[in-house]
């Protein structure tokens, strides 16, 4: 746990990370996938392993240096993404005929069912004490579009604003998206601290824009006295 940045400036707004620092949900995009094609009639034998090492090359997130032109509506979003995955689907269970709409239905809802995301220890003590000190929250997270509907399941009436990736058509490390977060915020970035546990993604392009940090690798062992 490190923290950049920091100052006899107080804290007056903090943008967290969501996945491994607020929940986690591990093996999330190839479970799904599994899932969906069990449920869709797929083979019974096909388990995430089978999609380790090509669903991931297929989220817009891992290639952040390219903006994506279906954030004007989360159903295209899906559609981008679903199109490319489609393929792989095909390759693993030899099902070309699967009905695309179902699968990509099937997978969708899986993905958004928030009981299936479990908060990371430590995390929901720390989100409350800042709530009780009148702290601005918010979430920016390299996620779907309706990440807003998990957070508050998992987070009820805790967040001001929640900003994915598939809303913006960027991804984080790139500085757009920390732009967008500090525009709508409206607070100096001297008083806006990123919480995330990549520091490559989540906190370098913060630091380089004025924002204080902290690292956070176990939300559990965090103190007060490294959020304020």
């Amino acid at each position: 746990m490190t923290r950049r940045g920091s100052g006899v400036t107080p804290v007056e707004a903090v943008v967290w990370d969501f996945d491994g620092t607020l929940a986690s949900r591990p093996d999330m995009w190839c479970a799904a996938i599994a899932e969906a094609i069990h449920l869709c009639g797929g083979p019974p034998e096909v388990t995430a392993a089978d999609f380790e090492e090509t669903a991931y090359l297929h989220l817009p997130w891992h290639s952040p240096t390219l903006g994506h032109a279906f954030q004007s509506s989360s159903a295209e979003w899906w559609e981008g993404f679903l199109s490319r995955v489609q393929p792989l689907v095909a390759a693993v269970t030899g099902e070309a005929a699967m009905d695309v709409k179902r699968f990509g239905a099937t997978v969708r809802s899986i993905i958004l069912d928030p009981r299936r995301y479990s908060k990371i220890p430590g995390s929901t003590r720390a989100v409350d004490a800042l709530h009780r000190r009148g702290v601005l929250q918010f979430v920016l997270s390299n996620h779907v579009p309706e990440l807003a509907g998990i957070v508050s399941y998992l987070f009820p009436n805790r967040f001001e604003e929640v900003w994915t990736s598939g809303q913006l058509g960027v991804e984080k490390p790139r500085a757009e998206a920390f732009h967008h977060a500090l525009d709508r915020i409206g607070r100096a970035p001297a008083t806006v601290l990123m919480v995330g546990d990549d520091v490559r993604r989540d906190l370098e392009p913060a630091a380089r824009l004025g924002m204080r940090t902290l690292h956070v690798e176990d939300m559990a062992s965090t103190r007060r006295g490294d959020w304020l």
